[in-house]
């Protein structure tokens, strides 16, 4: 909030969330009309507002940037999580909160209530009024995933803002601004696996860039960003090949035939990263871990399962000489 900040915290999702509508990424129509608001004066936000959309795209940012520019002070910002404060009870607090406050000609309150849609209707139907005609400086602003379970009385009350989910190439944007502030610099297939990893969300992409940000190589990287059920088949596949006297081809083979996770890449450069640290262990099985090295070598963005069969049956192969 506007005075006194706290250090930024390490965690990069959180060190860069936006503080000015510029640094909202993706999002050019909600930093338009929010501008259009502050271009006229005196300002004209509206004092009721629902934030939609979704997640991990600038829905809790853009409320403390409003209440920034309207000069709020932190002490006047109030966050309530509706998913743990859901009831009639919570709006009935609001109402006793705006009474013990008198407020003074330029004073401004804001309330944010985050996961809105998790409101009880009782709740929704009692902030009605409040929300209709609210106090002079008090701003109210519902922020939701899921706009439809907003009662449509209290949806018309109500100024919308819309976020929406960003591009693969808006994310790594994003990814290469925070990296180069950072003084870090990942491969473009480490920041195009983040960006799928993202889901859209900016606060997701810069969450797993800040998991990978302390790994050492791009190809630890890689393997780390890959799905749980990608790494966990990696893990089986190695176990197979170095852990068994000899690795037997007709248990790899019905392992590939069952294998649902299509992300063959993932699979190889999750492999990869346990063959090298097979390689770094004292007293690992290093000659079995090599010949997997040598067999996972090449990519599989066109072979595909040919690939990993390939590379199964090459490693197979060397072991078991």
């Amino acid at each position: 909030m506007p005075a006194n900040e706290p250090l930024p915290p390490k965690e990069l999702h959180r060190k860069y969330r936006p503080r000015r509508l510029e640094d909202l990424v993706g999002q050019p129509e909600l930093v338009a009309k929010i501008s259009s608001w502050f271009a006229k004066e005196p300002n004209t936000v509206p004092q009721s507002m629902i934030i939609h959309g979704y997640s991990g795209c600038g829905k809790t940012s853009a409320a403390k940037i409003i209440a920034r520019m309207l000069g709020c002070q932190r002490h006047d910002f109030r966050e309530l999580d509706s998913a743990q404060f859901r009831g009639i009870d919570t709006v009935r607090e609001i109402r006793r909160d705006l009474g013990r406050h008198t407020l003074v000609k330029s004073g401004i309150k804001f309330w944010f209530m985050d996961e809105a849609h998790q409101l009880t209707k009782d709740a929704q139907f009692a902030a009605l009024k409040m929300f209709e005609e609210p106090a002079p400086g008090a701003y109210f602003v519902l922020a939701t995933t899921e706009f439809e379970k907003i009662i449509k009385e209290l949806r018309g009350r109500c100024a919308k803002l819309a976020v929406r989910s960003l591009k693969e190439d808006e994310l790594i944007d994003l990814a290469r601004s925070v990296l180069k502030q950072e003084g870090l610099k990942f491969s473009d297939d480490v920041l195009r696996q983040a960006a799928a990893m993202a889901n859209g969300s900016a606060r997701n992409i810069l969450s797993e860039l800040n998991a990978v940000r302390d790994l050492k190589t791009d190809t630890e990287r890689l393997a780390a960003l890959q799905p749980e059920g990608t790494r966990k088949t990696a893990a089986d596949i190695f176990l197979e090949l170095v852990y068994k006297k000899p690795p037997r081809w007709d248990v790899l083979r019905s392992a590939i035939e069952g294998i649902a996770d299509e992300n063959w890449e993932g699979i190889r450069q999750a492999v990869l990263t346990v063959a090298s640290k097979e390689l770094l262990k004292p007293n690992g099985r290093y000659q079995q871990a090599y010949y997997v090295l040598c067999a996972f070598e090449k990519d599989w963005f066109y072979t595909k399962r040919a690939g990993l069969i390939a590379a199964c049956f090459e490693a197979v192969a060397k072991i078991s000489k």
